[in-house]
């Protein structure tokens, strides 16, 4: 006795698949963001290192830590949220694509 075979699932109905291109795009300059901060910080961690003990008043290691401070939290922030846009759009492309 032959089986039957299996009917392939229609594609559902709605939106076709859109590309990430740009949002993947977006989160990798974000991330290279993201790292450039977290050097500028092990940088301003070596500056403060090497003026402990000094009597002069301009810490080069504060300006920096502040100014990586000031990029990096608000480049985390839109990280986080461009990173899990592009996450949702792949996520419904798979289940466009392959429903299975």
């Amino acid at each position: 006795m032959a089986m039957p075979m299996a009917m392939p699932m229609p594609m559902p109905m709605g939106q076709p698949p859109r590309a990430p291109l740009g949002l993947s795009i977006a989160a990798q300059i974000l991330l290279a963001v993201q790292v450039f901060s977290g050097v500028l910080g092990i940088v301003s961690s070596v500056l403060t290192y090497n003026y402990i003990g000094s009597d002069e008043i301009d810490n080069p290691g504060a300006i920096v830590s502040a100014f990586s401070a000031i990029l990096g939290f608000p480049t985390f922030v839109a990280t986080v949220i461009v990173f899990v846009i592009w996450f949702h759009r792949v996520r419904s492309n798979v289940e466009i694509l392959a429903p299975q």
